[in-house]
């Protein structure tokens, strides 16, 4: 896993939007847009990879990655992949609190789609 975090360059991604035959216009990637690119990516690769959806108490929401990681061949544990910075941590659940750059929320809803 994280030698395929290393190689991949989802946290670089941008998108430029052709409007008309004449201007481009850039537009920022959102969560789900990192999520999914990289699990897309991932799974090119042979890598089974989820995309995790979680709401905040605060009225906000997050879309990342997660996947198992095995162990001797062993599916083992769950960690969750912040696809905009390749951060991996261990599984979050609902109450687990989660910080976007200076703010923290509480998960209060958590879905994986495998």
């Amino acid at each position: 896993l994280l030698d395929f975090l290393e190689w991949d360059r989802t946290e670089l991604l941008s998108f430029g939007i052709q409007v008309g035959s004449w201007k481009s216009i850039f537009v920022q990637p959102v969560c789900v847009d990192f999520a999914e690119t990289l699990r897309n990516n991932a799974m090119a690769r042979g890598i089974d990879m989820d995309i995790v959806i979680m709401n905040f108490v605060e009225g906000v929401g997050h879309v990342m990655n997660g996947c198992w990681v095995s162990e001797g061949g062993v599916k083992s544990y769950y960690v969750m992949i912040e696809p905009q910075t390749d951060a991996v941590m261990s599984q979050l659940h609902v109450g687990d609190k989660y910080q976007i750059g200076e703010n923290v929320f509480t998960i209060s809803y958590i879905n994986v789609i495998d």
